[in-house]
Order: C-alpha cells, then sequence, then structure tokens
C-alpha cells in the first residue's frame, strides 16, 4: 500500500473528534507545529488534567480563533470546569476569566521559575562579557569566565541539594564539590550573589505546601526582587505581581482519583503530551493538513479511535 493510499482510507474511515464533554480541572497550553497548518505555526491543547487526555486541539492560539472556539461550548459544560492551569499568556487568562468564570485559575509554576531564570541568565551573561578574554577555549578563558560557564546549571538548582562530593578538576587543579564550585562563582561578583540568593529564595518559596503558606510570603519575596537594583529582576516582580493571585492559585492541590494521592496545580501533564506531540509531528515528515494531524495526534495519544460509519 502506497503513502497515498494509506492517507485516503485513513481520511475516509476515522473521524475528526469532537469535544463531548468538559471535567474538573482543564490545562490550557501551546505547541508550535509549523505554519502551513497552524495560525503563526502554533497550535492551542486543550487537556484533561487528571487523566491526562487531549480534550482537543486549536489550530490556532489567537485570541479571535479562541473566542470563537469556546463561545460554541454551552454555557453548561463549560460549568463543570472548576480549575484551569496555564502559563502566563495574557490571551489565555481573558478566554478563561470570559468563558469560565467561576473557575479557579492557576499559573504553572514551572513557566514562572523559567521565566525567573531568564532573568538570572542576563545577569550570569552580563559578567561573561566582562570576563571573556576571547579565547576559543572554555580551558583558555579566564577563570572567572570558565567558572561561570562551566557551572550554570548547577546555578538553578537548590544550593541544598547540590553534591558534596569531591571531584576532580583539571582547570582549577583541585578536587572541589558542586557546592563549592557554586560558592566559587558567587565570590566573583556581589551582583551575581545577590541574584544567585535571590533565585534560591524563590525556589525555596516555590515548595510550599499549600496557598495559605505561599500568601504569607508571596509580597516580601516581590519586594526583595524590586529592590535587588538589578533591572531583570525588577521586571521580573512586576511579572509576579500581576500574576500573583494566579501563581498563589497553583499551590492548590487537587486529589486524584487515579493516583490516589493530592497533586498540586501545574501543567506538568500537558507539558509530557507536547513532547508526544512534537514527536507524532516529525515522524509524520511534516503535516500539510490540519484535519489529519490533529486526528493522528489524538488517536495515538488517547488511545481511542471514532470510526466513520
Amino acid at each position: 500500500m502506497t503513502k497515498n493510499e494509506f492517507i485516503n482510507i485513513f481520511d475516509k474511515y476515522i473521524a475528526e473528534p469532537k469535544l463531548t464533554y468538559l471535567p474538573l480541572v482543564i490545562s490550557f497550553d501551546e505547541k508550535f507545529v509549523n505554519r502551513t497548518i497552524c495560525e503563526n505555526g502554533y497550535s492551542f491543547v486543550l487537556v484533561d488534567w487528571l487523566s491526562v487526555k487531549i480534550l482537543d486541539i486549536v489550530s490556532s492560539r489567537h485570541i479571535d480563533k479562541l473566542d470563537c472556539y469556546f463561545s460554541k461550548i454551552s454555557p453548561k459544560m463549560r460549568s463543570y470546569v472548576k480549575y484551569i492551569t496555564m502559563d502566563m499568556y495574557d490571551t489565555y487568562l481573558r478566554i478563561a476569566k470570559t468563558y469560565f468564570n467561576n473557575a479557579i485559575i492557576a499559573v504553572d509554576s514551572f513557566h514562572v521559575i523559567q521565566n525567573l531564570i531568564r532573568a538570572f541568565e542576563k545577569v550570569r551573561n552580563k559578567f561573561l562579557r566582562k570576563y571573556d578574554n576571547g579565547s576559543d577555549e572554555l580551558e583558555g578563558n579566564s577563570e572567572e569566565y570558565y567558572l561561570l560557564k562551566k557551572g550554570k546549571d548547577l546555578l538553578t538548582v537548590l544550593h541544598g541539594n547540590l553534591s558534596t562530593e569531591l571531584k576532580y578538576n583539571k582547570r582549577l587543579h583541585m578536587h572541589i564539590s558542586d557546592r563549592t564550585f557554586v560558592n566559587y562563582i558567587l565570590k566573583i561578583d556581589s551582583e551575581i550573589a545577590k541574584a544567585y540568593w535571590l533565585l534560591q529564595d524563590y525556589l525555596e518559596f516555590n515548595r510550599c505546601l499549600n496557598r495559605k503558606e505561599a500568601e504569607m510570603e508571596i509580597n516580601d519575596l516581590i519586594e526583595n526582587f524590586y529592590n535587588s537594583g538589578i533591572k531583570s529582576y525588577i521586571e521580573f516582580a512586576k511579572t509576579i505581581s500581576t500574576w500573583k493571585e494566579y501563581i498563589l492559585n497553583s499551590f492548590t492541590r487537587i486529589y486524584d482519583p487515579n493516583r490516589k494521592k493530592f497533586r498540586r496545580l501545574s501543567d506538568g501533564p500537558i507539558e509530557g503530551l507536547n513532547n508526544l506531540i512534537e514527536t507524532i509531528h516529525d515522524n509524520g515528515n511534516g503535516y500539510t493538513n490540519f484535519s489529519r494531524f490533529k486526528k493522528v495526534v489524538i488517536y495515538k495519544i488517547n488511545k481511542k479511535i471514532p470510526y466513520k460509519f
């Protein structure tokens, strides 16, 4: 059977899935696919948070397209939704508040931390440029440059979780642990140390057990970022101040009957699905038909195939 014959049979007998229900918790996210089948290349993915199943995929994340999509879902169906997880995208917030005005909206903590790490990277890169002596080889550059370059991943790990195991470092000519390596970086400049410990403060804050505990800490945290004197951190403070209510909501824990435990609201389930979507897209060698792409993705992930009769 040729590829075209297979596609024709698939299109003839496999129906495009329709949204038939909305669950207690839903997740909003986008996935870059390609500009041939999706507006600006991005699809909008709607997920059942508890079952980790795809509810639907829309060919655009643009506000007009999503307004049209959600306005066609009955108010009764939308009323079943009590919680929504998303990233810090204004369009998703507007959609959630417009069509699910009784739902608790939670911003995914991973996306907030990503935002903070980008702010920290601006500080690290500033000093990388300062101490770069122009050498093409890392080993031949300045010690400060080497430490900042080599320690990139270590700087975003909780300090208490850094290994204390000694390993020999040829460049430094000594046995050194990951924790000591980071401590060496912090001696390079007080601004790096300040940025690092503020990052650590947020990582610790993100471990709060519940919303009430987080609510007691977040205002001081925002103020500390504002008062840091670090431009990228002041911008981060503005961001978490704007999204504060939804960040606090992310500390809500929902009982998952499938796993028989409480889970914190996050986009974790949908991020895993996005990796599968990317694999399916890549294996398809470039889809040119959105409807077909949507069917393949949902059937492969949900393991449920509605046939045409």
